[in-house]
């Protein structure tokens, strides 16, 4: 009766495993959900930009990776983030880091002039609307969400990721004229 009883145990801690390596296996392939989490696809959205040119986030996969900040001026948390989100800009955008700031309160008019004043280049979006923070859950700011090459969540804080971070999610650059594999081409 034992050995009955530690056969079947057996059997089922095996089926078990088996179970679990093609579920894990068969998820491999998948592209994860769409949604605001990190580990989620970030929901894709079309913002204009206080120029009036269009941005959709999708447009950016494969190529660069996305620090999403919301925020607006009145924020003295957002205000006193301005100068590391400027030194990031500067440190990563050529390396493959585009900035959103998704401004949830004030006019483009008074964004143009604040973001000239204070010498901001990276990209200031108009969601004055408040729809994508509502679709992104956004309860607090400034919140930061950084989107990997492949468009999913891989950071959420009110903080801004760490620099180690973004550069693990940065393209890799590319071989120039075939160097690096022994000069052939």
């Amino acid at each position: 009766m034992r050995k009955i009883a530690t056969g079947l145990v057996l059997l089922a801690t095996a089926a078990l495993v088996y179970g679990l390596v093609a579920l894990q296996a068969a998820s491999k392939g998948k592209k994860p959900k769409e949604g605001s989490k990190v580990g989620e696809t970030a929901f894709d959205f079309t913002l204009e930009d206080i120029n009036g040119a269009e941005h959709t986030l999708s447009d950016y996969r494969e190529e660069k990776a996305v620090l999403l900040v919301f925020w607006y001026l009145g924020c003295p948390h957002c205000v006193r983030e301005i100068p590391a989100l400027k030194k990031l800009h500067k440190e990563y955008a050529s390396k493959g880091l585009k900035i959103l700031a998704l401004n949830v309160y004030d006019s483009r008019e008074k964004l143009k002039k604040y973001a000239e004043k204070n010498g901001i280049e990276y990209t200031i979006l108009d969601d004055s609307s408040q729809e994508i923070l509502r679709k992104y859950g956004v309860v607090g700011v400034p919140t930061n969400i950084l989107v990997d090459l492949k468009g999913v969540i891989r950071y959420r804080n009110s903080q801004a990721p760490s620099e180690k971070l973004i550069k693990s999610l940065l393209p890799k650059p590319k071989e120039k004229d075939g160097k690096g594999d022994g000069g052939k081409k």
